[in-house]
């Protein structure tokens, strides 16, 4: 059986860790082009770039829509081994970010530096340790039975929280 995901693949409004600003209406496009199916892939930590890494997505995405907040996804996760793994560590809290792959089709260059995207195709969502927009979230929408995680493994995902959440202090604080 296949987990449900949701959450935020991209922020609109705010300046990312790239210096980007990505505006309200960008996705407009793409997702006429993308039509009723709503689907894209989704992937972990974007490993369709790395020449290392398998490739193969982890699910898709079944839902997208821009908010007022942003771009809003839902998503099924299938359940190979990777795709569990995923999964039980979103549930954990321990992954709690997202991102997307894009072609940029508009942009410009405000006063400050900063690039606008103002009109962007969307290619895949993205769960991430760290987006690149640390205000993007995912959290799993469908619960998982309590006997898929011991002990042991309890232990190692709170480890795992504590380290993601120093890190993300560190990112936000820039130290």
């Amino acid at each position: 059986m296949a987990f449900e995901i949701k959450g935020f693949a991209s922020i609109f409004g705010n300046v990312d860790l790239e210096g980007d600003v990505i505006l309200p209406g960008a996705f407009s496009k793409s997702l006429e082009r993308i039509g009723p199916s709503m689907k894209v892939p989704l992937f972990w930590e974007h490993d369709h770039k790395n020449p290392f890494a398998d490739g193969i997505p982890i699910g898709h995405t079944t839902h997208l829509e821009e908010t007022e907040k942003g771009l809003f996804f839902r998503a099924v996760v299938i359940p190979t081994s990777k795709g569990k793994d995923i999964s039980l560590l979103v549930d954990a809290g321990s992954l709690d970010e997202a991102s997307f792959a894009y072609h940029i089709l508009d942009k410009e260059f405000l006063d400050d530096g900063t690039r606008a995207l103002k009109t962007l195709d969307i290619v895949e969502v993205t769960i991430a340790t760290w987006g690149v927009n640390p205000e993007t979230v995912v959290e799993v929408a469908s619960s998982h039975p309590e006997s898929e995680c011991n002990p042991e493994i309890e232990q190692c995902l709170n480890a795992l929280d504590m380290v993601s959440a120093l890190y993300k202090i560190q990112r936000i604080m820039h130290v």
